[in-house]
């Protein structure tokens, strides 16, 4: 009788190691039994996994990695409430008859010049405006700043590295 064998999901094993138990399927004769998501813990731990490994060897040290982890899980996190609440406030809109506001529109009923006179001088420049792709381009300037300066981050370790090795 073939029996299964289990195995963990793709988000925490190679490709490699994945290849290698299809194989031994097809040579066993037996399935396999892939856990796609345990949890929201898992996604969340792999996801930190892969985003360490993938600053290995960026020379940074690992707070530096950890940090850099952080910020880019709050931002995406930031960006995924933001979404959700536009959307939920077209859909909102939609189903009371009314024309879905974008996000700058909503910024602009919501930003008063008294109460929030920096905000509002952003918001009449046009720097929340919606692009073509149906992004805001706040967020994706805020993605290019946070990668800008992970870059520095990066670049000035190495030359603090290298002047360390020739001093």
């Amino acid at each position: 009788q073939p029996t299964a064998r289990r195995t963990h999901d793709g988000l925490t094993l190679s490709d490699s190691t994945l290849e290698g138990c299809v194989d031994l399927a097809h040579t066993t004769g037996r399935g396999l039994h892939i856990h796609v998501a345990e949890g929201a813990a898992d996604q969340r731990d792999s996801e930190v996994q892969h985003g360490l490994r993938a600053l290995a060897e960026t020379g940074l040290t690992e707070h530096e990695k950890a940090e850099i982890i952080g910020l880019l899980a709050s931002y995406a996190l930031g960006q995924m409430r933001l979404e959700f609440e536009v959307t939920s406030s077209q859909r909102a809109a939609a189903a009371d008859g009314q024309t879905p506001a974008g996000y700058a529109a909503m910024m602009t009923q919501l930003i008063g010049a008294e109460e929030f006179p920096a905000m509002h001088a952003a918001v009449v420049a046009g720097a929340f405006e919606d692009d073509p792709d149906g992004d805001t381009e706040l967020g994706n300037v805020g993605l290019e700043r946070i990668l800008d300066g992970i870059e520095v981050l990066i670049a000035r370790g190495s030359e603090t590295r290298e002047e360390s090795a020739s001093g």
